[in-house]
This record gives C-alpha cells, sequence and structure tokens, in this order.
C-alpha cells in the first residue's frame, strides 16, 4: 500500500511490501496503471479496482534532477490483518454510521426543542463519517465527488465540536459559565471558532486535491505549518467534553452529599431536642 500525500504527488506513506517492489517515501508519483496522477480520485480509483491476483502499474520519479520515469509492477495481494476482513469493513463502514444516523435523527424527532438533542445529532453523523470514508466512484462526475466528499470531510472535522458543545450543554452548563452579562457565555465561540475556521481550509485542501492537487498546493503550503497543532486542538475539545461531563457529574455528586447531610443535620438536631425534652421532663 502506498499513499500520497495531501495537495501533493509525493509519496507521503509506503508500507514494507511496496518497498520490496521499489518505491520509496518521498518519489513524485507520475501515473497509477497508465493514468497521469492528477489528483486523490485517480489513487481512489486505482484502490477500488485493485483485485488480489493483479499488480498495480505505477509509474514514479525520484527526487533529483537526473531521475527518470520508472514503472514498478506493484503485486495485489489480499489482506491478512483482521480489520481487512469483509466482517470488520462492513461492520465499520455501514453498520455503525447507519445506526449512528439513525439513532441521531430518532432523537431529535422525540424532542425536536432540545438544543441537546441537536447537538447530539451531529456528534452522531460526525462519528459516523470517522468510521468510514464517503464512497468515491469517478463517474459520478466532478461536482457530485466534491459535494459528497466535501460533506464527509466537514462532517467529520465537525465532531470534536459538536463533542465539545454537547459536553458544555448537555445536561446544562456550568453554573459560572452563565452568569446574566458575563463574558463567560461567549467561552463555546471562543473555542471553537479558530479551530472552524482552520478546519475549513484544510476540508478545502482536501476536496480541491481530489481533481487538481496543485490548485489547493499553496494553501496546503500555507496551513501545513499548524497541522499538528489542529490535530492537538481536536484531541482538547474531545478532552473537553470529558472534562466538563466528569465536572459536572462531581458537583452534582457532592450537592447531593452536601443536600443529605443537611438534612440528616436537621433529623440529628430534632432528635437530640426531643431525647433533651425527655430528660428534661424526667
Amino acid at each position: 500500500m502506498f499513499s500520497p500525500a495531501p495537495a501533493s504527488a509525493a509519496l507521503e506513506y509506503v508500507d514494507s511490501k511496496a518497498t520490496a517492489a521499489g518505491l520509496h517515501r518521498g518519489d513524485t508519483l507520475v501515473a497509477i496503471n497508465g493514468r497521469p496522477f492528477t489528483g486523490s480520485i485517480v489513487w481512489w480509483e486505482a484502490m477500488r479496482k485493485a483485485a488480489p491476483g493483479r499488480a498495480l502499474a505505477v509509474t514514479v520519479r525520484s527526487p533529483g534532477a537526473k531521475s527518470q520515469d520508472r514503472t514498478i509492477l506493484i503485486p495485489v495481494t489480499p489482506g491478512s490483518s483482521w480489520l481487512d476482513s469483509k466482517t470488520i469493513a462492513i461492520s465499520a463502514s455501514v453498520v455503525m454510521p447507519v445506526f449512528c444516523i439513525a439513532l441521531g435523527f430518532w432523537v431529535v424527532l422525540v424532542r425536536p426543542g432540545d438544543l441537546s438533542a441537536w447537538l447530539l445529532l451531529g456528534l452522531l453523523l460526525g462519528f459516523a463519517q470517522l468510521l468510514s470514508d464517503p464512497p468515491l466512484v469517478e463517474s459520478w462526475g466532478p461536482a457530485i465527488l466534491r459535494l459528497t466528499y466535501g460533506y464527509g470531510r466537514a462532517v467529520a472535522a465537525a465532531w470534536p465540536i459538536f463533542m465539545f458543545l454537547f459536553g458544555f450543554y448537555f445536561p446544562e452548563p456550568l453554573p459560572f459559565l452563565t452568569r446574566p452579562g458575563s463574558w463567560r457565555k461567549w467561552v463555546p465561540c471562543i473555542v471553537i471558532v479558530p479551530y472552524a475556521i482552520c478546519t475549513l481550509g484544510f476540508v478545502a485542501i482536501s476536496v480541491g486535491d481530489l481533481t487538481n492537487y496543485s490548485s489547493v498546493e499553496p494553501l496546503y503550503r500555507a496551513l501545513h505549518p499548524i497541522r499538528g497543532a489542529i490535530r492537538l486542538y481536536q484531541y482538547c475539545l474531545v478532552g473537553a467534553f470529558f472534562g466538563l461531563i466528569f465536572t459536572k457529574a462531581a458537583i452534582t455528586r457532592i450537592a447531593s452529599t452536601l443536600m443529605i447531610n443537611g438534612r440528616l443535620g436537621w433529623l440529628f438536631r430534632g432528635l437530640a431536642a426531643v431525647r433533651i425534652t425527655k430528660t428534661t421532663s424526667v
């Protein structure tokens, strides 16, 4: 297996089998099965049509001014990992996404006026896209291809946002974040807007990379330095979800404990008063 880098023809990933056949990381992908590489849709189509027992004719050019094109035959072999089994593939790409989508819309239909229901829908839609890549068939045409792939990438990228917002608003925001006239009510916007703006740029790169990687190469160069920071930001958003949920659970538990202790205190005081009264009367 091999794959090019985003908005580039340079190979970013090359496994051991492809390396043994003659491919190397950093080689420029010129063509696959005789078809010039102009965008990732060429790679997707080649992978979709690849069948065990056949070979992929991959034409590459190594780095260097005097390097010439060379064509390497890479045999297609059946996957040996349990992750490559059809059962796992169908479960991950069909069953789980359908379940997530159905559950999300059911919750919205049951509670259409609840903000948390809509946030849960967005969360589940994003999770469904994380589990499977959108099906790409070149015969659909460029417009439908871009629309389908753009939707999948955008919803998947928005999953951390919905995770954070769901943790923030469910079952209700933390009290000190909702005080009247406080800047704290803008915390969700302050947190998600920078991530959303940068993520839209990466979604645009993914969509443009489908058919013409060179058209989005300048944008990728501009955003590439913050790629690691965006990935870290994603982890922080998801971590904030768990942090908020656990904090609310802890506050609820402490409040319940204090309430119980308060009631028990009044009960003990009452019993003590009754005992003192009886003792005095005796």
